[in-house]
């Protein structure tokens, strides 16, 4: 298909202002007598003004204008970026889209006064007037989007976009493609009947911009303040990057959103390789289009390594995709149709599975995931690009126009293949056949910009790995207090928020400090307490620590005691907090844009009174500093004042990848992470003078031996955002790996930290006080939690392929018998197999009855064996998934009830069916059937039809949070609907490929149910900060309540309030230990 990529809304909306729309608005404020424009080149021009008054012409010109060039970019500072149009509302049909030039207009409009008519007009008036070179540069700068390095590590200087090479900058794909976004600023519904042909029911974030930030439509234009769709071909409706994946009928829209977005992030290699499916699509003549490799893939179970997400590459294919730098565990890969995961290993070629013919697999992913992520068109383009390699030309297969399965098989006969499209693999060259054939084919895989290399950082103070120097640590805020305090984590937080606070005034030495000696604690002020003492001082409100006493409270003018610098006011003005009281100074904190402001407020009083000018001005003036006052002590005291909050050191973060080889207690943690978390304390082993420090840096063998010695004595604590329960910090013994990732333990990545290995990261904190180690080893270790929460033991049991492993081996009395062996116990086998519940059960029995000591043990030997089970197995996925369902004969009509009873039937069918080694079905049968992964819908979706598409409300107050992330839809639920009204129906599988109207209609329900899910997270996230606020009633702890904190202090300060400092929070706040905590009566 010949496509249209450009976009030239961008530039006739610029020339238009240019020639049109600003020299009309100039001519309504100004006495414009001349306007003139001149052409630099393609991204500036002047502009020469000319204004004629009473005694004469003034005329003036402003150079370097940034300026649209041809395709629709401006370029500003060596960067290339785009102003995106903003539609006036959600409804598409009918919004006003208002390009650069419509911005432009508004944002000049809202700058330029009308100039009166006795102006003494000169050159420095008018430039002063009407600066505007300078107005249009602040625009294109703020609402520019803009295409930066990718890779912030490069080496040389990234701000010089010249010296970048191609593989540091955004792809041809993403350059082209955030030239035809569209922004809909308050939308309250994602998607409407006016989306439909306008912009792309795939593109669009996956966050809380969902909705918000659209693609438009490849058959649709921006013409005259209107989207307008030109062209009404199904695949005319995707954006551009969508119209690049092939087989994309056989996906659901999740999959199909993360594909599109992750085409953009893939970075550009030095040489290209086109794939061998293709859409048609694809812009001819561009080889720089063409970032991905075509790669042997095997969907198959290799154990730990490919557990959740992750992904195992050969050499051969490592060597492939080594551009900028060779590929290593932690780099992100992902295909066109939403796979994603993170490498865990590089293997050796004759390591890898093997083909009957002796090639060997270049990359393995687990099938595991395939049933519930339900993007077959990957299924598909594996089997399509097999045949493809073998007739030795690429294949064309357009949007909606996927080959048929009578189509595919043909192919198979006709290159020689087995008819069912499954291949023979052997473990390894030369190995043991697997158990049963499997799907093997040629994808294309990229490798995105999210890189270990790249997310890698560590921060000790005066030592820094990958980090921004202004970030100096990793973040702690209010709900991770909130999650630490829940579990009584209390030396964790004081030395999060104060010990190994970035914001204390010894911090800088703190590493030294270590290297020299045992750390304690450290003592009040905490850095938070000491900062809110201080803009409570600057606002005139003295607070004092005692901590026999607690906190004492008094009104105390700003003086230098404060160590802020004073701002004499102009006038005493009544404190915005008590009203009998005035302020004669403030103190300065100008990284506040409220005391701008103020200093300017004061400034006009000040100038006004020493004039003389009338009492109105001097009143006016009086009352715009009250305003001003006001609004600087709100400023000085927000509620985030007195939340926990800063940057903490001896903190780090890298790319999370499964961990294999440890145990339960244990976490792998890059080579040089751990030698900057660690090295002080090796310093200290061997003395802490100046050798010591040469040695370790020079990390000599003995420093090796110290390091990992101590290592394996500490622990770490691994942190997983977001912050919702105790279980997102967990203690672990680190291994020292040579590699940049943190590898987790199977059994504790999602369990614990809700982590998978598609790029999720995590971050690491050493405590440093033996109180923090103490702690972390009772209290915050896989051991701590259990003995805390022991229903835990619930959560740890087998999950996803362990599971599956487990199900497969008890299909065999033989397999039955060993999993009753290991466990030492009678197992329940539901309808014969073991499933995921009944081997719950089994391991709540075993820890009742043996403890927390031996049931990890237990867990670890399911765990091998259900992972060794999977891999030997061979189990993967069909390409003619669902050939073998047997479903009732399909509804004549569009009657939802009907459709309805079909698909019952359908589940029904499936519930009765126990061929576990059918090769169509059985593998995702037993996945459904043994818990390991999946639903009934799932298989029939993919199988058989959906009929009518459901979602969820959004914004029903009833839906409870927790209940959404489950795997099945709850209600309430709206249904899709048609242009008549009518329930729109999907009367095909994934496997057969949806119409393009059951495709927009599932796209719907996908939009709705992410932005659903945003909804009920971002709910659930405010429900935890308000139901863990503090509940005392002391100062401290009322202020960390209240809206306004400020008052509240001021109010203390008054009537000479004294807060015991009894309270959890109170005393957790302020720097000291709750172990005296006292309880008031």
């Amino acid at each position: 298909m010949d496509l249209n990529y450009a976009a030239p809304w961008h530039r006739i909306s610029y020339d238009n202002f240019i020639s049109v729309s600003l020299p009309h608005l100039l001519a309504e404020r100004l006495p414009l007598s001349g306007y003139q424009v001149q052409e630099v080149g393609p991204y500036e021009l002047n502009i020469e003004i000319t204004i004629s008054n009473e005694s004469g012409h003034t005329t003036s010109s402003f150079t370097g204008i940034p300026r649209v060039d041809e395709d629709g970019y401006f370029k500003f500072n060596g960067w290339l970026g785009v102003v995106h149009p903003v539609a006036s509302e959600e409804e598409l049909d009918r919004a006003e889209i208002s390009c650069v030039g419509e911005q432009l207009y508004a944002y000049i409009d809202q700058k330029l006064s009308r100039s009166p008519a006795t102006l003494p007009w000169d050159e420095n008036l008018l430039r002063a007037w009407c600066p505007l070179n300078t107005w249009i540069a602040e625009f294109v700068e703020s609402q520019g989007h803009w295409l930066r390095n990718v890779l912030q590590r490069w080496p040389g200087d990234p701000a010089a976009p010249e010296n970048l090479p191609a593989v540091a900058l955004p792809n041809w794909l993403e350059s082209k493609s955030i030239l035809r976004r569209l922004v809909v600023k308050d939308r309250q519904r994602v998607f409407t009947p006016g989306h439909i042909g306008r912009v792309c029911p795939f593109e669009t974030p996956e966050g809380p911009n969902i909705g918000k930030i659209l693609h438009i439509a490849l058959g649709a234009q921006i013409q005259d303040g209107r989207l307008i769709i030109q062209d009404t071909q199904p695949a005319r409706a995707l954006g551009l990057e969508a119209a690049m994946i092939p087989c994309l009928e056989h996906d659901d829209v999740y999959r199909l959103l993360m594909g599109a977005n992750m085409l953009r992030q893939w970075l550009t290699p030095g040489h290209s390789e086109p794939a061998l499916v293709q859409s048609g699509n694809e812009p001819p003549g561009v080889p720089s289009f063409w970032c991905g490799r075509n790669l042997l893939t095997a969907f198959v179970s290799f154990g730990e390594a490919t557990f959740e997400d992750g992904i195992v590459i050969s050499q051969t294919c490592a060597a492939k995709l080594a551009y900028p730098y060779p590929v290593e565990p932690g780099d992100k890969f992902s295909n066109r149709h939403g796979t994603k995961g993170v490498i865990s290993k590089i293997l050796p070629d004759a390591e890898m599975p093997h083909l009957s013919d002796g090639t060997p697999v270049e990359l393995v992913f687990n099938f595991n995931g395939l049933i519930t992520r339900m993007n077959f068109g990957q299924i598909r383009e594996a089997l399509i690009g097999r045949l493809a390699q073998a007739q030795g030309q690429p294949r064309i297969v357009p949007p909606f126009q996927a080959p048929s399965q009578d189509e595919l098989k043909q192919g198979l006969t006709e290159a020689g293949l087995l008819p069912d499209g499954l291949e023979q693999l052997t473990d390894g060259k030369n190995g043991p056949e697997l158990e049963g054939r499997s799907m093997v084919g040629y994808i294309y895989w990229g490798k995105l910009f999210h890189t270990a290399r790249e997310k890698l950082s560590v921060y000790v103070p005066e030592i820094e790995i990958g980090a921004d120097r202004q970030l100096e640590g990793f973040y702690q805020g209010q709900m991770e207090y909130f999650a630490l305090r829940q579990g009584q984590f209390f030396e964790t937080i004081r030395e999060q928020f104060n010990t190994r606070a970035v914001a204390r005034s010894d911090s800088a030495t703190l590493s030294l400090r270590l290297s020299q000696d045992q750390i304690e604690q450290a003592l009040p002020p905490s850095p938070k307490f000491a900062a809110l003492t201080g803009r409570l001082a600057a606002a005139g409100i003295r607070m004092a620590m005692d901590e026999a006493r607690g906190l004492s409270f008094k009104i105390q003018a700003p003086g230098p005691e404060t160590g802020l610098p004073l701002l004499k006011l102009a006038s005493p003005v009544l404190h915005p907090w008590l009203g009998e009281i005035k302020l004669e100074n403030v103190g300065i904190l100008k990284e506040l844009p409220a005391y701008q402001k103020l200093e300017s407020a004061n400034n006009r009083l000040d100038r006004i009174l020493k004039s003389g000018a009338p009492q109105t001005l001097r009143q006016q003036a009086f009352q715009q500093l009250e305003t001003a006052l006001r609004d600087y002590c709100e400023a000085l005291v927000p509620g985030e004042a007195v939340q926990f909050g800063g940057n903490v050191s001896f903190s780090g973060r890298a790319v999370a990848a499964p961990g294999e080889g440890l145990s339960l207690e244990q976490v792998g943690l890059p080579d040089e992470m751990a030698w900057k978390l660690f090295g002080p304390q090796v310093v200290r082993e061997f003395g802490g003078d100046v050798a010591a420090r040469n040695e370790v840096e020079q990390r000599s063998e003995r420093a090796t031996h110290a390091l990992d010695r101590i290592m394996a004595e500490a622990w770490v604590i691994i942190y997983r955002y977001p912050a919702l329960s105790p279980t997102s910090y967990v203690a672990f013994h680190p291994v020292r790996r040579p590699e940049r990732v943190i590898r987790l333990h199977p059994l504790v990545c999602w369990t614990f930290l809700q982590a998978d290995f598609d790029g999720d990261m995590v971050a690491v904190f050493l405590p440093v006080t033996a109180a923090g180690q103490a702690e972390a080893s009772q209290k915050l270790s896989v051991s701590g939690h259990l003995e805390r929460d022991p229903e835990l033991f619930k959560a740890l049991s087998p999950r996803l392929d362990m599971v599956w492993g487990l199900a497969w081996l008890s299909l065999r009395e033989e397999g039955r018998a060993e999993i009753e062996r290991l466990l030492g116990q009678e197992v329940e086998f539901e309808e014969g197999i073991v499933t995921k519940n009944s081997l719950t059960r089994a391991i709540e029995q075993i820890a009742r009855r043996s403890g927390t000591l031996i049931t990890p043990a237990i867990l670890e030997r399911l765990m091998v064996l259900g992972f060794e089970v999977a891999r030997q197995s061979g189990a993967s996925i069909s390409p003619f998934f669902g050939e073998s369902i047997v479903s009732p004969a399909s509804p004549e009509g569009n009657n939802v009830e009907d459709w309805a009873e079909y698909i019952e039937k359908t589940r029904a069918g499936l519930a009765e069916r126990y061929d576990y080694v059918n090769s169509d079905l059985g593998t995702q049968l037993l996945s459904v059937k043994s818990g390991s992964r999946g639903l009934a819908r799932h298989l029939i979706y993919l199988g058989a039809a959906r009929g009518s598409v459901r979602f969820p409300l959004a914004e029903d107050p009833n839906l409870d949070p927790a209940q959404f992330i489950s795997p099945e839809l709850i209600g309430p639920y709206h249904e899709v609907i048609d242009r008549g009204g009518q329930p729109v129906l999907v009367k095909h599988s994934l496997a057969q490929g949806l119409e393009p109207e059951e495709t927009l209609a599932v796209a719907i329900s996908g939009w709705e149910g992410w932005a659903s899910q945003n909804h009920h997270v971002s709910q659930l996230e405010s429900h935890l900060l308000s139901d863990q606020q503090a509940k005392g009633f002391h100062v401290l702890e009322r202020a960390m309540r209240s809206a306004r904190p400020g008052l509240v202090f001021a109010l203390a300060a008054y009537k000479g309030e004294v807060d015991p400092l009894t309270g959890l929070e109170s005393r957790l706040f302020v720097g000291l230990g709750v172990e005296r905590l006292v309880t008031n009566p």
